[in-house]
């Protein structure tokens, strides 16, 4: 947990529009201290910093470098109980698959979106206990294609 026990959340996206959206909406719901950054590089910061007391990450499947999938990856080697809700104005949940996750919809938020739908797939990756699953052959298409 976060300040005074609220809910810590990474927010990384290169939109700052969205970045910003996305922390303002969740400050002001009252329940969520929210650290942002716009790549890669910056989350691993951030990581450091905050590490086992992240709560949830919300990230951006298309960044600047590496992928929000790699930053999930490594995210979880620092904290395994850090919730993941990716988003993406890309081609739905199907861009996740080509980058190797195995996921159900809670795991993923196609943008645009408002802030009370937000809210409730936060509350939902947190009370969920599905894990976020890589595969193997997701890794495999990727390294094809490079």
């Amino acid at each position: 947990m976060g300040d005074a026990g609220k809910i810590l959340v990474l927010v990384c996206d290169d939109e700052e529009s969205d970045l910003s959206t996305i922390k303002e909406t969740l400050e002001s719901d009252g329940r969520f201290s929210v650290v942002t950054c716009s790549d890669y590089d910056g989350a691993v910061g951030l990581t450091e910093e905050h590490g086992r007391s992240m709560d949830v990450a919300l990230l951006d499947v298309a960044l600047p470098g590496q992928s929000g999938v790699e930053l999930a990856r490594h995210l979880l080697s620092v904290n395994p109980w850090v919730k993941i809700l990716f988003v993406s104005g890309h081609v739905g949940r199907f861009v996740l698959e080509h980058h190797g996750i195995e996921t159900e919809d809670e795991h993923f938020l196609q943008k645009p979106f408002d802030s009370a739908t937000l809210l409730r797939r936060i509350d939902e990756v947190m009370a969920s206990n599905r894990p976020l699953r890589f595969s193997s052959s997701g890794s495999r298409r990727k390294r094809d294609a490079a």
